[in-house]
């Protein structure tokens, strides 16, 4: 038999534990197929409270009052560039995982689905209309199919919606200028040009609650990152939205069921 002192430290022991999980520790489940094809839509996270990441960690942050999972892509002070559908960070390429989704329209030319079946080995391909089909999958079959001759392929952005292909506006900072831009931090200093109200704009009148005005320089007070979900062409991610201040992550995915 235990004695009563015994039976007491477990049971405090027990109690201090479960406190140190709930202060630590949140479970989520996932709703969205924007990070598919790590995360499917369904699945349970396991998350740490934390607001310290690396780069490539799967985080949870609130954005507009809404809970998000995407993947971090960019700290505070690293350069990003978007190139050929990949993101280069710091000069060096992303790291691609295999489960990576991308999405893409391939025009085949005179090439049926059978054609491209057999002789090219493509698969995940759907019928959209006459020698045109949607292909979703990794990105070395768009590099590959890039190459050949008689065969038109590009990036299809959508809505996430998992019964309907909606292409949407790509207006965008990562789309639609071709340069390098850095991660905001405190103390970062900015001419609000073009371009840089293109970048940063709608990221300073979302958290910094300043206007800024054009030509003038803008101070940041807030560290900030960059993210994306792994279904790179059905994520709402830092490339419609901005980045996101780093405060405003609240854990890191350690494991999912």
């Amino acid at each position: 038999m235990y004695s009563l002192k015994v039976k007491l430290f477990y049971s405090l022991a027990s109690f201090f534990f479960l406190v140190w999980i709930y202060l630590n520790y949140k479970v989520f489940f996932i709703s969205s197929d924007s990070m598919l094809n790590t995360i499917k839509s369904g699945t349970w996270v396991v998350c740490n409270k934390s607001e310290v990441t690396n780069i490539d960690d799967i985080i949870l942050f609130n954005y507009n009052n809404f809970n998000f999972i995407k993947r971090n892509k960019g700290q505070s002070g690293d350069t990003l560039r978007w190139e050929e559908q990949k993101l280069i960070i710091n000069g060096v390429q992303e790291k691609i995982y295999e489960t990576y989704k991308y999405t893409y329209m391939i025009d085949a030319k005179n090439l049926d689905k059978q054609n491209l079946d057999t002789v090219f080995n493509i698969p995940n391909l759907l019928f959209y209309s006459k020698n045109k089909f949607i292909y979703n999958g990794a990105l070395y079959h768009f590099n590959n199919l890039s190459s050949l001759d008689g065969i038109s392929v590009y990036p299809m952005y959508t809505k996430g919606l998992s019964d309907k292909m909606i292409t949407i506006n790509t207006n965008n900072l990562l789309l639609d200028w071709d340069c390098d831009f850095i991660v905001p931090y405190k103390g970062y200093t900015i001419l609000m040009d073009t371009i840089n109200i293109q970048i940063y704009g709608s990221t300073i009148l979302n958290f910094e609650n300043i206007s800024y005005s054009i030509n003038k320089y803008f101070t940041f007070t807030k560290d900030y990152c960059f993210v994306i979900g792994d279904n790179r062409m059905s994520s709402f991610d830092s490339r419609f939205f901005g980045f996101i201040p780093s405060k405003s992550v609240f854990g890191k995915m350690i494991f999912k069921f």
